[in-house]
């Protein structure tokens, strides 16, 4: 890089003749060793276990402080430790079941896939336009995608969503079990609906200020 050349030949000479030599930044006196890259390396997966563990307890701390219902917050825990019954966990419990999803019959039902992803829900997606902009995948865990939309959503947004996914397993269960027949189209009015009358009910002196203009409700 132009930069970092820049900034090395600003670099003083020695004044002392002295010839240059090669030196190891984690040995104090400057030699390597494997005995010091060990440390280096163990020092290096330290940093980032404690970091990914101060992550998952944010994560952890913001679920359970969210003001939806406690069977909302429930399902979302189980789902973050990939604990509900998708075809794919079925199977990997060694149940013998068709893995794909079936309501759109084109791709494998993952936890991400039936509570987001599925074709079926895009209406839902489109409804919900302060997830247009969001960087996420099908393929990520589901505990991954929640952790970025913690991190690009007020608490506000994030109980609308988790509102949301309840509904849409809700749904999916009864669509496969045929005890009812919830239309996509219908998730996202009755998810703010619902939500705005636990709050009321539960948290009179919260206001929401914006939440419809938030939750892209037109």
């Amino acid at each position: 890089m132009k930069e970092d050349a820049d900034l090395i030949l600003s670099l003083p000479c020695s004044s002392s003749n002295v010839a240059d030599s090669f030196m190891w930044h984690s040995d104090k006196l400057g030699t390597f060793s494997v005995k010091s890259a060990y440390h280096l390396g163990c020092n290096l997966a330290s940093n980032s276990s404690s970091s990914g563990l101060n992550l998952l307890n944010s994560w952890w701390k913001f679920l359970w402080r969210l003001k939806v219902p406690f069977k909302v917050k429930l399902l979302v825990w189980r789902a973050c430790h990939n604990w509900i019954a998708s075809n794919v966990n079925l199977a990997m419990c060694g149940m013998k079941v068709n893995c794909f999803c079936p309501l759109c019959s084109t791709k494998l039902e993952s936890i991400s896939h039936a509570l987001w992803f599925c074709p079926t829900l895009k209406k839902v997606r489109t409804m919900c336009s302060f997830f247009r902009n969001f960087k996420v995948t099908e393929g990520m865990r589901f505990m991954e995608f929640m952790i970025i939309c913690m991190n690009q959503l007020f608490p506000a947004g994030m109980e609308f969503l988790c509102m949301i996914m309840w509904r849409i397993w809700y749904r999916r269960n009864g669509l496969v079990h045929a005890s009812n027949s919830i239309h996509a189209v219908d998730i996202v009015p009755w998810a703010d609906s619902y939500l705005e009358d636990f709050k009321r009910e539960n948290f009179p002196l919260v206001i929401d200020y914006g939440a419809h203009r938030l939750r892209g409700i037109s």
